[in-house]
């Protein structure tokens, strides 16, 4: 065998450095390829999910806008309806307005929550003066809690009431009065309340009584 030369010894050396540095640079290659790739897929996940959130956020936002044009829409619908239904509310006042007789609607409590011309000149108030308010604010204790007693009995009991002659409250004179009171449902407060018609047939009666004594001085003429 012949000694093996230091050169032979070094350039063993160099090559299996080197072969241990290209397994190295290999290894180190392969783990950046893999790297890379996995840093690409998920850059690709990445841009899928932000496209999935880009669709679901402009999903979310046409659904947004498609609320608001509905809930516009509800509003002007609304404004619509409620103007209309001033416009009848408005009529119907007028109506009851126009009415001689004394027309007016009362809670369970007895308290005034509708009335029409004809009582805010009895009463020479104005129609906040008289809304919420029972026939005790206006006539005292114990005629007004009279009053009031029958009101509610009329409203517990379900009968109508009539009453032909009775002494004017507001004037305290007594006139022929024709008093009509029922119960009346009251929808928006879910509750029996009170509808009454007063008619003042003094006038009525008075003409009557003259066109019979006229009927009667003509009977004697002949």
């Amino acid at each position: 065998l012949h000694d093996i030369q230091d050169y032979q010894v070094e350039f063993v050396e160099k090559v299996g450095q080197t072969m241990a540095s290209a397994i190295r640079t290999a290894k180190l290659n392969e783990r950046t390829r893999k790297l890379l790739q996995d840093a690409q897929e998920k850059t690709e996940q990445m841009r899928a999910q932000e496209e999935e959130m880009r669709q679901n956020m402009e999903e979310l936002q046409a659904t947004q806008e498609q609320m608001e044009r509905v809930k516009q829409e509800r509003e002007e619908e609304t404004k619509k309806l409620l103007k209309e239904m001033k416009a009848y509310q408005n009529v119907y006042k007028r109506i009851l307005d126009e009415m001689p007789s004394k027309i007016f609607l009362k809670d369970d409590e007895c308290r005034m929550i509708m009335v029409n011309r004809a009582v805010l000149e009895a009463h020479d108030q104005k129609e906040e003066d008289l809304i919420g308010k029972n026939d005790v604010d206006f006539f005292g204790e114990e005629t007004g809690g009279r009053l009031v007693n029958e009101e509610k009995e009329i409203m517990r009991t379900g009968r109508k009431e009539f009453k032909q002659r009775e002494i004017d409250s507001l004037t305290d004179t007594e006139k022929l009065l024709h008093t009509v009171k029922m119960p009346f449902y009251i929808d928006y407060i879910g509750k029996e309340g009170l509808l009454g018609f007063q008619f003042d047939i003094s006038a009525y009666t008075e003409a009557e009584k003259e066109l019979d004594g006229l009927k009667k001085k003509m009977g004697k003429k002949k």
